[in-house]
């Protein structure tokens, strides 16, 4: 299956999931003291869906392949700052590990048409999503 849209790539939806429960987090009123730490977290936690959505509209699968690179190290970023307040105990220990396990199937997922990605010749716009078998051209 190719993806037509950015919002269809598996990589994207688990990113903004994992925005999505971090700013939940961050509205914490221990973690909203620390405005630099919320600012900081919420910046990477929004940046790596909006780096796969912007890699998703490049011309070339190395160009996109860049931006994979980014969107993951976003996440990573988040899971750091994830694992940072259960070592403090800021957030709730459960809470801490389903956030960083939803951030490390999400770097998973997004590292996993990577290495076809940046060593494969230069071929159409469109994407292939996670997971999926090469198009041929020839689909119905």
């Amino acid at each position: 299956m190719t993806a037509k849209d950015f919002t269809e790539l598996i990589a994207w939806q688990r990113a903004d999931a994992l925005e999505q429960f971090a700013l939940q987090m961050l509205k914490h009123p221990t973690l909203a003291r620390d405005s630099e730490f919320c600012e900081q977290t919420s910046d990477s936690a929004n940046s790596a869906s909006r780096n796969l959505a912007e890699g998703f509209g490049r011309w070339s699968h190395r160009d996109f392949a860049r931006y994979l690179v980014m969107a993951r190290s976003e996440v990573m970023e988040v899971t750091s700052d994830l694992m940072a307040l259960r070592r403090r105990k800021t957030i709730d220990v459960t809470v801490a590990d389903d956030l960083i396990a939803l951030a490390e199937r999400t770097t998973k997922t997004i590292s996993r048409p990577l290495q076809p990605v940046i060593v494969a010749p230069e071929r159409s716009t469109r994407h292939q999503a996670p997971g999926t078998a090469p198009s041929t051209g020839h689909e119905a």
